[in-house]
């Protein structure tokens, strides 16, 4: 795999309550960057490689780092993605995103 296209890791912000069970999304902060293979991933093949049934548009594979679903946000070429599924391998870990 070809670790080469830049992306920055940030953390969602917490929830603000602004009372009467009202929320407002905080400010995310960035974690760090990384370098990563990212590629257009569909929610059928998720369905057919993991038997995950969830909506996916890309597949990014890393070689660690503190992604963790639904509490990260990636940036890469001016789009944010939300993690989806996390598929932790011997050498590398797969995440499966959807842009947002």
């Amino acid at each position: 795999m070809f670790y080469d296209k830049p992306i920055e890791v940030w953390t969602k912000g917490e929830q603000i309550h602004l009372g009467g069970g009202v929320y407002v999304p905080g400010e995310p902060s960035l974690l760090y960057k990384d370098k990563v293979d990212i590629q257009p991933y569909s929610s059928a093949e998720a369905k057919m490689d993991y038997g995950f049934d969830v909506i996916t548009t890309h597949a990014m594979f890393t070689e660690g780092g503190q992604i963790e679903i639904g509490s990260t946000i990636i940036k890469y070429d001016g789009h944010d993605f939300e993690v989806k599924e996390k598929i932790e391998w011997d050498d590398y870990t797969e995440v499966l995103l959807e842009r947002i």
